[in-house]
């Protein structure tokens, strides 16, 4: 766990876009153990409240990423972490478990790899059972043939995997609202 002191304030000039005024701010800065110059998310929610814009908190969303490859799973959580922190992400690597999981508990979200054994039919049952849950389908192929089959198929979003690092926050961001 990081120490940070906040050493020295410094008033920066913040304008509103909606309001056409400018107003002076103390935002504090932070220091790493290092002496190294370091801006955290509070220096920048000092920043934004001011302004009458507040990003934080965001929702606190679970998420279940089912995909055969640790390695997918594990760069698609640390993307989602990125984008929200205070999320839940779970991980399985079968199409059995994301059936039983996707029953049994509650999720804002599951991201799915379309070439997983049996997910168009999982997606069938999840669909039948929790129509209200999006799924999220994940393909090596960038084809709109598969897009089209994988929407078909229930899915509320489908996404090419060479795009995920780009495309996956906005498109979580999009179907969780």
């Amino acid at each position: 766990m990081r120490n940070w002191r906040a050493t020295r304030w410094r008033t920066v000039s913040s304008s509103s876009c909606s309001q056409k005024s400018t107003q002076l701010l103390s935002v504090p800065l932070f220091f790493s153990e290092s002496g190294r110059l370091t801006f955290t998310p509070y220096s920048f929610r000092a920043i934004n409240d001011a302004r009458g814009f507040n990003p934080y908190p965001k929702p606190m969303i679970k998420i279940l990423i089912a995909d055969d490859h640790s390695a997918i799973r594990q760069r698609l959580k640390q993307i989602l972490l990125d984008e929200y922190p205070f999320s839940q992400i779970e991980e399985i690597g079968d199409g059995d478990s994301l059936i039983e999981r996707a029953l049994t508990e509650d999720w804002d979200l599951i991201i799915a790899d379309i070439a997983m054994p049996a997910v168009k039919e999982t997606l069938r049952h999840i669909r039948m059972r929790i129509p209200s849950l999006p799924v999220l389908l994940l393909s090596i192929y960038c084809d709109e043939d598969y897009a089209h089959h994988a929407i078909k198929a229930g899915a509320a979003a489908y996404l090419c995997k060479e795009e995920a690092h780009l495309e996956l926050a906005r498109t979580v961001q999009r179907l969780i609202v």
